[in-house]
């Protein structure tokens, strides 16, 4: 579960308060408007929900996708994604920081080495899949590995190494 820090719920809030204003005029725009922007929420949202399950379909700019969405069409429901233990917090570090949490770049490694390996298990009998699967695999990694961490999160501690005031 991811724990919500004052500085993420103070953002959080003033999200929240952005939408006051939206949430007067969305009623008076056209219907089928409404329907087709809360068509794109929903299915967003759900490819975003599905992306924390599967590591090659990327969670956070659906989620983004779905706030803008839901914005033009059903404010409570943006409101809801903003508060929402799980989506919220990483949403709001990447419009801050423009960064995800060192655990879950360590997950969408962990994630697309074994998805990538049962892939190349599947397809060793054909040569060119298993070189478009080096492609992709090796192009995902770059991208994973030119998002920033998040600064202000702390380091891990080296093997052996205690933290202050820890018991030797």
């Amino acid at each position: 579960m991811v724990a919500v820090t004052g500085e993420l719920a103070a953002e959080m809030a003033a999200m929240v308060n952005d939408t006051q204003g939206v949430e007067d005029d969305w009623q008076s725009k056209p219907a089928c408007r409404r329907y087709f922007w809360s068509g794109i929420g929903w299915i967003s949202l759900a490819l975003g929900f599905l992306g924390i399950l599967l590591p090659l379909l990327p969670t956070t700019p659906f989620v983004l996708l779905s706030l803008f969405a839901f914005s033009k069409s059903y404010p409570s429901m943006r409101r809801w994604i903003l508060h929402h233990p799980l989506l919220g917090p990483p949403v709001l570090r990447w419009k801050e920081r423009r960064c995800i949490e060192r655990k879950t770049r360590r997950w969408a490694f962990v994630s697309l080495a074994a998805s990538f390996s049962i892939s190349f298990w599947f397809s060793w009998e054909t040569p060119w899949l298993c070189v478009l699967l080096a492609v992709i695999l090796a192009t995902l990694t770059t991208l994973l590995l030119r998002l920033p961490v998040d600064p202000t999160e702390k380091p891990p501690l080296a093997p052996g190494q205690l933290e202050k005031g820890a018991w030797r």
